[in-house]
């Protein structure tokens, strides 16, 4: 049963959001309002001794739980006949509610009819039944275009002859009239729970063909059990329009941006063209066409807020609906977001864009072991600017190793980690950078990964540079190649000896795997060789997964720099040594 502060501050938020949206009728189309007195009599039954004194004050007539039911029901008759027609509704209304709140999980629409009445409050709810929509019709739909209204149907109008999913149809019929600019629709249905509300308003939009945007599922089980969460799903009716109004307009305006950026781009002399777009990519060993995106983007940007800031429309849609989301609507039942992957998305370059495009290395990239079960990431933490890879092919200064932080999962934050936010896929697990446990790892070896369109760090010394680099990483493919060759010639020069090529016996295997796995394993990673039909490769278990955004990975690197150049101090020697 709903306590009594949440339903009033359900009713306080539905009140507030009726106001701000400036409606002043609530119109529900619902076949329960064609109850009969033979529809009230069965519920007495499930009432409490105090519930049915409350009803013997209100008729003058003495009803009681130890009654014979036929006594207590001829009793009620004979009351109910000498009332007045809104006396009866107002009597049966308060029943049905009473009911309805004992049993929430019941089905009866008419105890969430008379919530639906508390909710909304009398002054404003108009309720109809099936036929007497069908005759008031026309009137409603004229009436709204003077005078807002938000008109909620029932799903189920079989009881008057209609169909189980007549609702929709009349939603269908209402939004494709003259007056739907001026109307807000929502569907009640039995045929949906508070938790698969939201599913079940997809399903309905695509199976009758409504845009989302122009109505609202509220499955009716939230007058009862959630009416804060009814409140909410009404505060949904009332965003919709304006939402997509917003988007439509922005979008608007981001074409309208994307024609002058396109334009003033054109107006660029040939000569600064070639300064910016190609001489100056090639000097900072940049693509020439994400030179010229950039280019794009200064005066896109500069374009869509100037016309954002210039329009009155985007202010008073963002207004209104920054007064209906203030309401506050949020229930123990509210839907969880759906967001956290847009974010996931912002932060990080997934990996098969980043390997399939040969994007340079860079500050952020993450990379994990591979094999042998091992599950650990890394990130790397480097300048960017030490390692860009210029014109020629060369890093300046030229260096040869880079540090890489492990990424590891916890609970709870422990001294000199850093949280990396949304790395995982599931939202309840957190994880943390190691600021004090960094990894030197040859670089040569990360460059791989940038020459496989699967971001492995392998190399088959016979290959050619791949097709889709960069001038800059074509002229540089060479270089770890030479690098591997020298590390492989030691290694072979250990392997084998004399004409025949045949493996050392003089010394223990053992000591020998400790000499090969010297010059070909890296600190974290591990290489395999292998030379078959006269081709040679080498593997290492790294992989780039995936790249935090510039700015994170930035403020991560700071981090590290304040972890490693914090001070330290002469042991303090009047706090006491505690026993370990």
């Amino acid at each position: 049963m709903n306590s009594l502060s949440t339903t009033a501050k359900a009713r306080e938020a539905v009140s507030k959001l009726l106001h701000t949206m400036g409606i002043s009728q609530v119109i529900c189309v619902d076949d329960v309002y064609a109850q009969t007195l033979e529809d009230i009599l069965p519920v007495l039954a499930e009432l409490s001794p105090d519930e049915l004194k409350r009803i013997s004050s209100a008729i003058d007539e003495d009803i009681t739980g130890d009654l014979p039911e036929e006594i207590r029901n001829e009793r009620f008759r004979r009351a109910w006949g000498e009332l007045e027609s809104e006396k009866q509704r107002i009597l049966s209304e308060q029943i049905l509610a009473m009911a309805s709140m004992k049993n929430p999980e019941d089905t009866d629409d008419s105890g969430t009819a008379s919530i639906l009445k508390e909710l909304i409050g009398k002054d404003k709810l108009v309720p109809l039944s099936f036929s007497q929509w069908n005759e008031k019709q026309k009137g409603i739909l004229d009436s709204s275009k003077t005078t807002k209204t938000l008109i909620l149907f029932d799903q189920d109008l079989s009881m008057e002859g209609g169909s189980t999913t007549g609702g929709m149809a009349l939603i269908s019929n209402v939004l494709a009239s003259d007056a739907a600019d001026d109307l807000f629709c929502g569907l009640l249905t039995h045929t949906a729970t508070i938790d698969t509300q939201q599913e079940a308003w997809e399903e309905q939009s695509q199976q009758h063909g409504v845009n989302k945007d122009r109505f609202v599922l509220i499955a009716k089980n939230c007058l009862s059990q959630d009416p804060l969460g009814f409140a909410q799903m009404l505060k949904l009716v009332t965003l919709s329009p304006s939402c997509k109004l917003l988007k439509e307009k922005t979008a608007d305006i981001l074409h309208q941006a994307t024609d002058y950026a396109k334009e003033q781009v054109g107006k660029i002399t040939v000569f600064d063209f070639e300064h910016i777009v190609c001489r100056a990519a090639r000097a900072e060993g940049m693509w020439e066409p994400d030179m010229l995106f950039r280019l794009f983007g200064i005066f896109h940007r500069a374009e869509a807020r100037r016309r954002a800031s210039s329009t009155e429309e985007l202010e008073k849609i963002a207004s209104y609906l920054r007064l209906v989301s203030n309401i506050p609507t949020d229930s123990e039942s509210s839907p969880a977001i759906t967001t956290w992957k847009i974010q996931q998305e912002e932060m990080y370059d997934p990996g098969d864009y980043v390997n399939k495009l040969h994007l340079p290395i860079d500050i952020g990239d993450i990379f994990k072991k591979t094999g042998s079960g091992s599950s650990k990431s890394f990130i790397l933490l480097g300048q960017p600017c030490d390692l860009m890879v210029r014109s020629d092919g060369k890093r300046y200064p030229d260096i040869k190793e880079v540090m890489l932080a492990e990424i590891v999962m916890s609970n709870e934050r422990k001294p000199y980690t850093e949280e990396l936010p949304y790395f995982g896929d599931d939202p309840r697990q957190r994880y943390f950078v190691k600021l004090r446990q960094m990894h030197p790892v040859k670089l040569c070896m990360l460059d791989l990964c940038v020459y496989n369109e699967d971001g492995r760090a392998v190399l088959n010394f016979g290959a050619s540079c791949p097709k889709g680099l960069t001038p800059a990483w074509q002229r540089r493919f060479e270089r770890p190649k030479r690098e591997m060759e020298q590390i492989m010639r030691k290694y072979e020069s250990l392997c084998k000896c004399g004409s025949d090529k045949k493996k050392i016996k003089t010394l223990p295997q053992g000591i020998l795997n400790i000499i090969s796995s010297a010059l070909l394993n890296d600190s974290i990673f591990k290489a395999t060789f292998s030379h078959t039909d006269g081709s040679k490769k080498i593997e290492f278990n790294c992989q780039r997964i995936k790249r935090l955004c510039r700015s994170r990975a930035t403020a991560l690197l700071a981090q590290y720099a304040a972890c490693i150049s914090r001070p330290a101090f002469e042991r303090d020697l009047g706090k006491r040594v505690e026993e370990k």
